[in-house]
Formats: structure tokens, C-alpha cells, sequence
């Protein structure tokens, strides 16, 4: 199904990579509310604390679960230009926040 240049496969993959990272930062991390909502409400109410509620708490197990479905995305869709702009976009507005966070005057 997917039949573009190597580069073409290595670029989707940084870009998955880092946009995923985001996602993960969001979900896991982050105390935006309604991120904070969702992990409570996953945590709490439908995993009732049980080993499935790992998943929010640990970014290096999410990551195992979002990697494989930004995948599934790119291949279903043949790397279409929805997927490249879902994607650049959480992985830019990551680039940005770390730029920032690294780039604070004294």
C-alpha cells in the first residue's frame, strides 16, 4: 500500500516520534484540565485503579500503546496529508515548548 521513498518513510517516522512524545507528555504528565479529567476519570472510574490504570501514569507505557496507532494511521491512510498535518502540528508546537522552556532570559 505505502510506496514513497525511503526519506519519505524516515521523516514520518521523526515526525511520529516526536509528535507521539507530545501526546504522551499531555496525557501522562501534564495538568491541562481536560487531560487531567481524562486521566482521573481513567484512573479512578473505569480502571478502578487496577494494573490497566498504568497506562496513565507511566509516559514510557503509553508510548507503546500511541506509537502503534500512529502507525496504523500512516499506513491505512498511505501517509495522507491529514496524518502529516496532525502530526506536525503536535510535533512543532513540542519543538516550540521545548525551544522556550530551554530559552528563558535570567
Amino acid at each position: 500500500m505505502l510506496s514513497h521513498e525511503w526519506w519519505v518513510y524516515a521523516l514520518a517516522g521523526l515526525t511520529s516520534s516526536v509528535a507521539v512524545g507530545r501526546i504522551v507528555r499531555l496525557l501522562v504528565f501534564d495538568d491541562f484540565p481536560p487531560t487531567k479529567a481524562l486521566r482521573d476519570w481513567w484512573i479512578t472510574k473505569l480502571t478502578k485503579g487496577g494494573p490497566w490504570s498504568q497506562i496513565f501514569k507511566c509516559g514510557f507505557c503509553m508510548s507503546v500503546y500511541l506509537t502503534p496507532l500512529s502507525w496504523a494511521w500512516a499506513w491505512i491512510s498511505n501517509l495522507h496529508w491529514t496524518w502529516w498535518a496532525a502530526h506536525l502540528l503536535v510535533a512543532c508546537m513540542y519543538l516550540a515548548a521545548i525551544i522556550v522552556a530551554y530559552d528563558q532570559p535570567e
